[in-house]
């Protein structure tokens, strides 16, 4: 079973994804880390030295590769990835999108508590970086409404998602869940 993790930058993805992975007995695997492994250049740097377009495309081709090589993985994407290259399809053709949602502000305070840069909300004020959140998830909300199962990342239980995963699931009878205690 493939589970591909959606959602806003700094929603916690990443870290629902490890905890998803350890419960389910999968292997966890990250987005922007494998695109990082195959370019040797931070997300960063690919968007400042190459622009986002560039970035898409890498990210795009990294995603339809791995899915092509991998099976029964959790993979956090990066925010972006349902949104372009048809890439919502090409998750939910493949396997359960599960996507993470919050309200700006708490994404906000989140990205505000993260070590981690993100290039669509850099040298923006506090207030201009809300307002671009804002208008992200406005032209996202074509993307990620597409998820088959939405979660509240604010409290988010584990337990409840798994059970989501097999309700959604219910027609492989292929997967054999193995639940880690």
């Amino acid at each position: 079973m493939k589970i591909f993790v959606i959602g806003f930058m700094g929603i916690g993805k990443t870290t629902f994804s490890k905890k998803l992975a350890k419960k389910l007995n999968f292997n966890f695997f990250d987005l922007d880390y494998l695109i990082k492994e195959k370019i040797s250049f931070s997300i960063l740097e690919i968007f400042k030295k190459y622009g986002e377009d560039y970035f898409r495309q890498i990210e795009n081709q990294t995603l339809k590769n791995f899915i092509e090589s991998n099976n029964d993985f959790v993979l956090a994407c990066g925010g972006g990835t349902p949104c372009f290259y048809n890439n919502i399809q090409i998750i939910n053709d493949s396997g359960i999108s599960v996507l993470l949602e919050l309200k700006p502000k708490m994404i906000l305070r989140r990205l505000q508590e993260s070590k981690t840069e993100r290039p669509l909300l850099e040298n923006l004020s506090e207030e201009a970086k809300l307002n671009r959140i804002t208008e992200l998830l406005t032209e996202r909300e074509q993307y990620y409404s597409q998820a088959k199962i939405k979660i509240n990342a604010f409290d988010c239980e584990i337990k409840k998602v798994v059970e989501e995963i097999i309700q959604s699931n219910k027609d492989n009878t292929q997967f054999n869940l193995k639940m880690n205690k």
